[in-house]
Formats: structure tokens, C-alpha cells, sequence
């Protein structure tokens, strides 16, 4: 089972700067793609240099086909695609790709990772000292 850490620490909050207990998840650091295959590297037996290429190249499949209007489900993951917001127009005559107002990359978890994520241990750690000012 996968445990989060959760960090409470007292902050100053809203625009009256009301003083509140906020809790956010501990990020640690990123995972880069050469720890990524030496860790696929590791669990599978397969040579880092096999993964990395492979791992390369289905990166650069994802990019165009998502790019290109594909949705590209990752496995147990989700699916990864391109979303845009728009503004309305009443008439016709008015559509225009000017109309754009975002560009957004949108992932969304597959039913098995929502599941497993409801199944995430927490663990709250309570930091106590200065007040901080953010």
C-alpha cells in the first residue's frame, strides 16, 4: 500500500489573513527519465539502454499523436489528450480559431489508479515554529 506525508503547518490565510492549520502533500523531488529506466532497468532484467530507446521513441509517439487530436491511453495509467477552451459566438459567420483562449494537456487516471488511489495510506506530520508568511 503507498503512503503520502502529509505536512501541517499554521499559515496565514484568505484577505483578513485568518491564521489556519493548512495541509499539503510532500513532493519530493522529480523523477527523472534516467532514474525512471534504471528503475524499470532494475525490476525487469531489461538492459537500460533497450528501455531508454524504447522509452524515447514512445514518448515521441505520444507527443504527435496527442498533438495530432489522438486521446493515447497509457496503460493502467489513464489517458493522456489535448483539450482547448473556447469563447462562444452566436452567429456562424463568427468562428474563428481566434476564438481560443487556452490550450490545456489533460490526463485522466484510469478507474484502477482512481481505485487505488482511494486505497492511500496518510500520514500527517504537524510542523510547528514560525508562522509562515505565504
Amino acid at each position: 500500500m503507498a503512503t503520502i506525508i502529509l505536512n501541517s503547518k499554521k499559515r496565514k490565510i484568505g484577505f483578513n489573513k485568518k491564521v489556519a492549520y493548512v495541509t499539503r502533500a510532500v513532493r519530493y523531488n522529480t523523477i527523472g527519465t534516467e532514474e525512471l529506466v534504471n528503475h524499470a532497468s532494475a525490476d525487469s532484467g531489461v538492459s537500460k539502454a533497450m528501455i531508454k530507446a524504447t522509452f524515447e521513441a514512445m514518448m515521441q509517439e505520444i507527443q504527435q499523436l496527442v498533438l495530432n487530436g489522438h486521446s493515447v491511453q497509457l496503460g493502467d495509467l489513464g489517458t493522456l489528450q489535448f483539450s482547448i477552451s473556447c469563447k462562444s459566438v452566436e452567429d456562424k459567420e463568427d468562428l474563428s480559431t481566434d476564438l481560443i483562449k487556452r490550450r490545456r494537456m489533460l490526463f485522466r487516471a484510469s478507474s484502477k489508479l482512481r481505485d487505488e488511489m482511494n486505497d492511500v495510506k496518510f500520514e500527517t506530520v504537524v510542523i510547528d515554529g514560525e508562522d509562515d508568511q505565504g
